[in-house]
């Protein structure tokens, strides 16, 4: 059987001793809870982490009617990104897949706002900037079971409120989100391999 986001949430009901259900857009308070905070509570385990599955690259699209004090270019924040990683210059690679071992120095950067306070900039001094960054993955069939483990606990945690209002099963819950976070986070760091910088501030001070 896929995953689905109706089978997450009913790993997350069976922790908390409720019972499943067969859709999100069911009648049931369960499904109306689990349909509330479902995207929440992904989003939340999304930005826990570097993600390989979730982890995109693009071209960022210049705004040139704004002027940021401070700094030489401002772009247009990605509509479907959740945590803006690391910048670098798209000149002299491909800007279609790029592998992270391609990336080199830190290029600064920040995150503002318009003046109208309705849409994020990425300000930095970098010229065909490119952004590594995290997307609201939202495609259930990427996920690999430690990801669907610590968000199925999460989720738990996030809806036994509105359902039980039971604290201690709540702590209970973000006690195991803990645990299996920490574990699907190191199953994806080993999927990868990233060149080492020269700019270890530690190694450099004992030179």
């Amino acid at each position: 059987m896929a995953t689905t986001s109706t089978k997450i949430c009913n790993y997350a009901l069976e922790y908390i001793g409720r019972r499943t259900i067969a859709s999100l857009t069911e009648s049931s308070r369960e499904a109306k809870v689990c349909n509330t905070f479902y995207d929440m509570a992904r989003q939340s385990v999304l930005r826990d982490h570097k993600w390989g599955f979730a982890t995109r690259s693009i071209t960022l699209a210049a705004v040139t009617a704004t002027d940021y004090v401070g700094w030489d270019y401002a772009y247009t924040y990605p509509t479907d990104a959740l945590y803006a990683d690391k910048i670098y210059t798209g000149s002299s690679t491909s800007t279609t897949t790029v592998g992270l071992a391609q990336i080199t120095g830190h290029i600064p950067f920040t995150i503002e706002s318009n003046e109208a306070k309705n849409k994020k900039y990425i300000l930095t001094n970098q010229e065909e900037a490119v952004l590594i960054y995290t997307a609201d993955a939202t495609e259930e069939n990427l996920f690999d079971s430690l990801f669907i483990e610590a968000l199925s606990y999460k989720i738990a945690a996030t809806i036994i409120i509105p359902l039980k209002a039971e604290l201690s099963l709540q702590q209970q819950m973000n006690q195991l989100y803990g645990m299996a976070i920490a574990k699907a986070k190191a199953s994806d760091s080993n999927e990868r391999y990233e060149e080492p910088t020269d700019d270890n501030s530690i190694l450099n001070a004992r030179l």
